[in-house]
C-alpha cells in the first residue's frame, strides 16, 4: 500500500519514510502506515495468521505470502472495507497458480481452500478497476486439523479414518474431502446418509471398495444425500464427503449403519439362487436394502399356475420382480409399476422354481409386500387340468364359465359328424385383447382361429369328418391372466367303448389247462372322482384262477385298481374297479389281465364277455372268443365235409374213418350218426 504526500508552500519538505513489514498476531490488529511496495509476488509481504488492515490506491494489488502445511486449510476474508465491492480477493499456490478468487460482495469477500501441499501460498487484494480506492481488514487463518474435526487428517484413502456405526460429526473446509473406513461381509448392506450439514446442497458421498473403485455416490439433496448398496463381498470399504467446489465449507453428521441379514428382515441373506428362501402361500413382508437382490424357491406341479405380485412397497417403481424354472432361466419379469408389479405363468413342468425381488438400481431400498399363490386346478377352474390335447375337457353345455392363468391354454373337446359346423366365441373376458380361440380337427391341426378382439372372438368350421374336434382358448403372453365366458353350439357326446380285444392264446385244445392274457382298450373312462368297474366273465367252470390286472393310462402310467385277492367272483369272473381321479376329465385305460383257464372236453368256442360300468358316461361291452379244439366242432364243426367228398357224400372210407375217430374219442355218437346216415343217403 503507498501513501502520497503532497508538497506544500514554496519551500520543499524531505520526510524520510520507514518501510514497515507488517506481521501478524494471532487474533490481533497491525496497522501500517506504508508498507509498499507489496504489489506483486516478489515484494510480497510475508505475514501469519491474524488481522490486518491496509488501503487499495488506484487499483493497485497488495500481495501476501504465508506458509501452509499439506493437512490446513487456509481461510482468508475482508471483512471490512469502504468499497467492498471493488475488491477482489485471490489465492495462489507456491507455483503462483491461481487457485482460488471472490469478487462478488453478495455474501462477502472470503476464500477457504484445503491446502493441496505443504509450501508457499499468496493472498492478493485488488482493485477492481484502476480507479479503486479502499481500505480494507483482511482476516487470514490457517486451520489445522485440531481445529477442523476429531477425525482430521482424513482426505484421502491412506489416511482414511475407522468409522464407527451410528452419528459422526464433522466438518468439511475448504472443498477438501473426509475419507472414512470399514469392514463389511458380503451377507451385509451399507447404509450410509448425511442427515444434517450447514450447506447441504454443497456436499456430496460416495462409497468404494477395498480396491478403490467407487460403487455408488449422491451429490443431488432433492431427496437427502445418501448411498445405501449391497456389499458385494466380504472385505474392506471406503466413505468419502466431499465438498462439491474448492470453497465448500460445512458441518455435517454423518448416520452410517451396516444392516446385517438379522436387521434386514426374515429370509436374509438370501440374494442369490444357493441362499434363496422357503416360499410360503401368503403375503410376505420383507425388505430390499441398497439395490439387493432377494431370491425365494418353492416346488410347483405341472398342472399348477405360479401367481406372485408386490401388493405394496416403499418405493414400487423401483423393484422388479423375475421367475426362474429349475435350470434358473427366467420365465417371467415385470419391471413396471404402471398396473402394479405382477408375475403369473403356468408352470412348463413340475420342479423347483424361483422369484427374485430386485432393485432396479445399486441404491434401491424398500420394503415389500410379496403376494404368492400356487393356484391349483381346484383353484382354477372346474375343467382344470385342460391345458393339452390329452386332458381336453367335454363341453357338455352350451356356456362355460372358465379362466386362463399364466398364459396356460385350455382345451375343450366337441364331437361333429361330417357335414356338421361348430360356431364358437369368447362373449366375455377380463383382458378381452389378450386371448385367442382356436379350433383343430381330429388330426389335432387347426383349422380356424381368431385373435383380434376388434370385431369379437369368434370361430367356426364345418367338419369333413366323424370325430372329435377340439376348441382352444389360450393367453397370448406368457401373463395374460382372465376369466372368460365360452358359449359353442356344439357339445361332446361320448360313451365309453371298449376297443383292440385281443386273447392269447385263443385257441387251445379240449380237456387242458391254459394261461391267457386278456388284453383290451378302455377309451373314454371318466375321471369323475368316482370308482369305474370292469368286470370279465367266464364261461361256467372254466376259470381256474385270475393271476393278476395291469391298467395303464395313455402315458403307460399305472393306475391303481381294487386289490387282486378280490379278483375272482363266483368262481368265473374277474371284477375290479379303477381308482378315482380327482379331475374332471376323460382318460383312455389299457387293461391287461392274466388268467388260467381249464378248457372242456369238447370240440367248441366259448364266448368271454366283457363289461364296462362306468360313473358318467354309460356302460359298454365286448367279447373274446376262446376256440377249443378243431375249427370245425359244433357251432363251425361239420362231419359230413370232414369225412365225405366235395360233392358232399360220404363214402366207405369216409364211413371207416369217422367210426375210427369215434372209436379214439374224437367224436361222439351224434356226429357218427350223423355220417353213417348221409352214407345211407
Amino acid at each position: 500500500m503507498a501513501t502520497k504526500r503532497s508538497i506544500i508552500g514554496t519551500f520543499a519538505v524531505v520526510v524520510v519514510l520507514s518501510v514497515i513489514a507488517p506481521t501478524f498476531m494471532s487474533g490481533g490488529v497491525v496497522q501500517a502506515t506504508d508498507t509498499e511496495p507489496n504489489d506483486d509476488f516478489e515484494t510480497a509481504v510475508n505475514i501469519s495468521e491474524g488481522t490486518f488492515t491496509g488501503e487499495i490506491t488506484n487499483g493497485e494489488s497488495d500481495v501476501f505470502q504465508i506458509e501452509g502445511e499439506a493437512v490446513d486449510a487456509l481461510s482468508t476474508e475482508i471483512t471490512d472495507a469502504d468499497a467492498l465491492n471493488d475488491l477482489v480477493l485471490r489465492m495462489y499456490d507456491s507455483d503462483r497458480n491461481q487457485l482460488l478468487s471472490d469478487g462478488n460482495d453478495f455474501q462477502g469477500i472470503n476464500l477457504i481452500r484445503k491446502l493441496p501441499a505443504t509450501g508457499t501460498y499468496y493472498i492478493e487484494v485488488a482493485g477492481q478497476s484502476s480507479g479503486t480506492n479502499s481500505s480494507y481488514t483482511l482476516d487470514t487463518d490457517l486451520i489445522t486439523p485440531a481445529e477442523n474435526d476429531q477425525f482430521a487428517p482424513n482426505d484421502d484413502f491412506e489416511s482414511a479414518t475407522d468409522l464407527s456405526e451410528g452419528f459422526n460429526d464433522a466438518r468439511i473446509v475448504g472443498g477438501e474431502s473426509d475419507f472414512y473406513r470399514f469392514e463389511a461381509n458380503t451377507t451385509d448392506a451399507i447404509d450410509a446418509e448425511l442427515s444434517s450439514a450447514d450447506n447441504l446442497g454443497d456436499l456430496a458421498i460416495r462409497v468404494y471398495d477395498a480396491d478403490r473403485n467407487e460403487l455408488v455416490a449422491d451429490g443431488n439433496d432433492f431427496q437427502g444425500i445418501d448411498a445405501t448398496i449391497k456389499a458385494p463381498s466380504t472385505g474392506t470399504y471406503y466413505i468419502e464427503v466431499a465438498g462439491q467446489s474448492r470453497q465448500t465449507t460445512s458441518n455435517y453428521t454423518l448416520d452410517f449403519d451396516i444392516v446385517t441379514p438379522a436387521e434386514n428382515d426374515p429370509f436374509a441373506p438370501n440374494d442369490d439362487f444357493e441362499s434363496a428362501a422357503d416360499l410360503s402361500e401368503g403375503f410376505n413382508d420383507a425388505r430390499i436394502v441398497g439395490g439387493e437382490s432377494d431370491f425365494y424357491r418353492f416346488e410347483a406341479n405341472t398342472t399348477d399356475a405360479i401367481d406372485a405380485e408386490l401388493s405394496s412397497a416403499d418405493n414400487l417403481g423401483d423393484l422388479a420382480i423375475r421367475v426362474y424354472d429349475a435350470d434358473r432361466n427366467e420365465l417371467v419379469a415385470d419391471g413396471n409399476d404402471f398396473q402394479g408389479i405382477d408375475a403369473t405363468i403356468k408352470t412348463p413342468s413340475t420342479g423347483t422354481y424361483y422369484i427374485e425381488i430386485a432393485g432396479q438400481s445399486r441404491q434401491t431400498t424398500s420394503n415389500y409386500t410379496l403376494d404368492f399363490d400356487i393356484v391349483t386346478p381346484a383353484e382354477n377352474d372346474p375343467f382344470a387340468p385342460n391345458d393339452d390335447f390329452e386332458s381336453a375337457a367335454p363341453l357338455r353345455q352350451e356356456f362355460t364359465d372358465a379362466r386362463i392363468v399364466g398364459g396356460e391354454a385350455d382345451y375343450y373337446k366337441i364331437s361333429l359328424a361330417d357335414g356338421e359346423s361348430v360356431g364358437a366365441e369368447i362373449r366375455s373376458a377380463d383382458s378381452f385383447g389378450d386371448i385367442a380361440i382356436r379350433v383343430y380337427d381330429t388330426t389335432r391341426t387347426q383349422v380356424a382361429g381368431d385373435g383380434n378382439d376388434f370385431g369379437g372372438l369368434e370361430v367356426s368350421h364345418q367338419a369333413t369328418t366323424t370325430g372329435t374336434y377340439y376348441i382352444e382358448v389360450a393367453g397370448q403372453s406368457r401373463q395374460t391372466t382372465s376369466a372368460y365366458e365360452l358359449r359353442s353350439n356344439q357339445t361332446f357326446e361320448q360313451s365309453v367303448r371298449i376297443e383292440s380285444v385281443a386273447l392269447d392264446p385263443n385257441q387251445v385244445t379240449p380237456a387242458t389247462t391254459n394261461d391267457h392274457t386278456l388284453t383290451f382298450d378302455a377309451v373314454g373312462v371318466s375321471d369323475d372322482g368316482n370308482t369305474d368297474t370292469v368286470t370279465v366273465t367266464f364261461p361256467g367252470g372254466t376259470l381256474d384262477n385270475a393271476n393278476d390286472v395291469a391298467v395303464t393310462d395313455s402315458n403307460g402310467d399305472a393306475v391303481s385298481i381294487t386289490s387282486s385277492l378280490d379278483l375272482v367272483d363266483n368262481g368265473n369272473a374277474v371284477t375290479f374297479d379303477v381308482s378315482p381321479d380327482s379331475s374332471a376329465t376323460t382318460r383312455d385305460l389299457t387293461v391287461e389281465t392274466n388268467v388260467t383257464v381249464t378248457a372242456p372236453d369238447a370240440n367248441t368256442t366259448a364266448d368271454i364277455a366283457i363289461d364296462i360300468a362306468d360313473s358318467s358316461n354309460g356302460q359298454a361291452s365286448a367279447t373274446a372268443t376262446l376256440t377249443i379244439g378243431d375249427t370245425g366242432a359244433p357251432g363251425g364243426f361239420d362231419p359230413v365235409a370232414e369225412y365225405g367228398t366235395e360233392q358232399g357224400a360220404v363214402e366207405v372210407t369216409g364211413l371207416l374213418a369217422a367210426i375210427g375217430d369215434w372209436r379214439n374219442g374224437d367224436i361222439d355218437v351224434a356226429e357218427l350218426l350223423e355220417v353213417i346216415s348221409a352214407w345211407r343217403g
